[in-house]
């Protein structure tokens, strides 16, 4: 199948995986190849069948980072987006099928190459439009966290925003100064 040429927001069907290790890094990577079913329109804000030529696109998603620890975010990206049980025998699976998803295609730069490739894996009904990497419970969590700096900052601003423009009075035009002849009564400028 050709390549996709396009970046954007596409359903998609996991086609193909396999593992990569990096020996001097220690890393486990997973690549995932994508047949591409239907394209995500923003401004129609509807998906449309792709029928197109090029309709195959990979991503590499790193499994164990340098540091030997589970790379949580590329965990996460499968559990959701394939249905991924935790388990990298499913892999080897022949009789495996993952769960339709959409994947979200980004220009991707390596050796001087240019391709588009995975950049996120997301639910099949995800909303494509809410974009972040978040997920609501954990919103929440920052919320119970940082609830109150942020109230606090926008309180702030409010009563800035809320405060008439300081007044200052206008400047009285110096008089002359002058002095009084004490024998006439008359001024005498300076």
């Amino acid at each position: 199948m050709p390549e996709l040429q396009y970046t954007g927001t596409y359903h998609a069907q996991c086609v193909k995986w396999e593992f990569y290790r990096n020996e001097s890094t220690r890393t486990l990577s997973l690549r995932l190849l994508f047949c591409v079913t239907e394209y995500y329109d923003p401004a129609q804000h509807e998906w449309i069948a792709w029928d197109e030529e090029g309709n195959e696109v990979g991503g590499f998603f790193n499994l164990i980072k340098k540091d030997g620890q589970v790379n949580e975010v590329s965990v996460r990206q499968l559990q959701r987006g394939l249905g991924w049980d935790g388990n990298l025998q499913s892999f080897h699976d022949p009789s495996k099928t993952f769960s339709d998803c959409q994947v979200v295609v980004e220009e991707d730069e390596w050796e001087g190459k240019v391709r588009n490739r995975v950049r996120w894996i997301n639910g099949y009904n995800d909303n494509p439009e809410a974009g972040g990497n978040v997920e609501p419970a954990e919103v929440g969590e920052y919320q119970k966290r940082y609830g109150s700096q942020f109230r606090a900052i926008i309180g702030n601003e409010k009563r800035a925003a809320s405060k008439p423009p300081s007044r200052t009075k206008p400047e009285a035009e110096p008089k002359a100064q002058t002095a009084t002849d004490p024998e006439t009564g008359e001024e005498i400028p300076f």
